[in-house]
């Protein structure tokens, strides 16, 4: 919820910095840079968000590769022999 807040007030912010701009050239100079400013909220949001899916997918990965890496005491017959 934080960071549609933030969102929601940097918006609030572009829209009185270009109301207030003399010109052209400065309302596109403003909303430039709060492209590039919600860009790099977005990137750090989603970095936020990525980090403990990540977490999980090494504990997965982690465990599914200990399993595998169980050895096994059946023969071969066994392994042939059929249900």
């Amino acid at each position: 919820m934080r960071f549609a807040n933030k969102q929601y007030d940097c918006i609030c912010e572009l829209r009185n910095k270009q109301l207030g701009a003399p010109g052209m050239n400065e309302v596109i100079a403003v909303h430039s840079d709060f492209a590039k400013t919600a860009y790099k909220n977005f990137v750090a949001q989603a970095g936020k968000l990525n980090a403990p899916y990540s977490e999980l997918t090494k504990e997965v990965l982690k465990a599914g590769i200990q399993e595998t890496a169980r050895p096994t005491y059946e023969t071969v017959s066994e392994r042939t022999s059929p249900p």
